[in-house]
């Protein structure tokens, strides 16, 4: 039983902002007159962060099912992310990173010419409706709390 135990703690971990796995999905936008970087960070166990790059600061979001987040990283495998070639940014541009012990890999695009390719456009929609969503929960939480 303490076994089991055990591997329920290790298999749970929380991390912190400031000591992240490996392994991460990264995706956001940047540029523009600011030049300004807002970025999401999902790892594997369905932690979800915001990096806010006007007032530099990381937050963390509503956890998403340790499923869905599983389901993006696979996606990302079965897509070749790590191994895909895209920089093509503009003055505004968009990006997914993949991060993985033996390294990372990230696609950019968002010049008027640059040809993305749709299954990484949809990735990105995909990763950004979750985002957004946990975001609108994370605010009625606390709206709710003050009243």
């Amino acid at each position: 039983m303490l076994l089991f135990l055990s591997f329920c703690f290790v298999g749970c971990k929380t991390y912190q902002a400031n000591e992240l796995p490996d392994k991460q999905i990264i995706w956001g936008s940047g540029g523009g007159f600011t030049g300004v970087v807002n970025q999401y960070i999902l790892l594997e166990n369905g932690q979800l962060f915001f990096e806010d790059g006007l007032k530099n600061t990381t937050l963390a979001c509503n956890k998403q099912s340790k499923k869905a987040a599983k389901l993006f990283f696979s996606k990302c495998d079965s897509l070749g992310v790590a191994d895909m070639k895209m920089n093509q940014p503009g003055n505004l541009y968009y990006f997914v990173k993949y991060k993985t012990a033996e390294g990372e890999n990230q696609l950019t695009w968002g010049a008027m010419d640059a040809k993305v390719d749709e299954s990484v456009k949809s990735l990105y929609d995909e990763l950004q409706s979750m985002a957004i969503a946990s975001k609108i929960i994370e605010k009625n939480k606390s709206e709710t709390a003050v009243q």
